[in-house]
């Protein structure tokens, strides 16, 4: 009789010991999720910060090239220093741009277009571009017309080129 009544017994629920096994292993998955969502944060947030860099590099370039172009005359562009290109308006006697790296209050590098107007004898300063600097240099011999702008982001990990060809005579 008493083999039968053993027969019949019947666990009624967990150990502790088996309790706190599982809640071991439920927090060290809820740490190993958490890790990848904090890992796939920074990573979006790289990226994302690379691709704003990228797209504010591309929009300075493309700002030089066209002003560049649009006043492209006889002995309008020059460099005082691989670091500005000052370009003569259209109208020679009403002033000229001059294009630069520099520096914002917060320290920050950037784009910086100085507008002088010799009618009123004033300067308008205004940002291009944040968080780039270029470089400037012209060709020499048959490419003397050939200007390579060299535009730098990303605390200067990364470049954008373009080499413009002025479609003026004389530089």
């Amino acid at each position: 009789m008493i083999l039968s009544l053993k027969k019949h017994e019947k666990k009624q629920g967990n150990s502790l010991i088996e309790l706190i096994v599982v809640m071991a292993m439920l927090g060290l998955l809820g740490g190993v999720l958490v890790s990848l969502i904090a890992t796939g944060g920074n990573i979006y947030q790289k990226v994302s910060a690379n691709s704003d860099a990228q797209i504010e590099a591309r929009m300075a370039l493309s700002y030089v090239t066209v002003k560049l172009r649009q006043n492209d005359v006889k002995n309008g562009v020059s460099l005082p220093n691989t670091n500005v290109i000052r370009i003569q308006k259209a109208t020679p006697s009403t002033g000229y741009w001059e294009i630069k790296s520099g520096t914002l209050p917060d320290g920050t590098a950037a784009l910086i277009e100085d507008n002088y107007d010799v009618a009123t004898n004033t300067t308008v300063t205004s940002t291009i571009a944040e968080g780039v600097t270029f470089t400037a240099k012209f060709g020499t011999g048959e490419t003397s017309r050939q200007l390579t702008l060299t535009i730098v982001y990303s605390n200067g990990a990364k470049n954008l080129d373009e080499i413009i060809t002025l479609r003026s005579d004389g530089l």
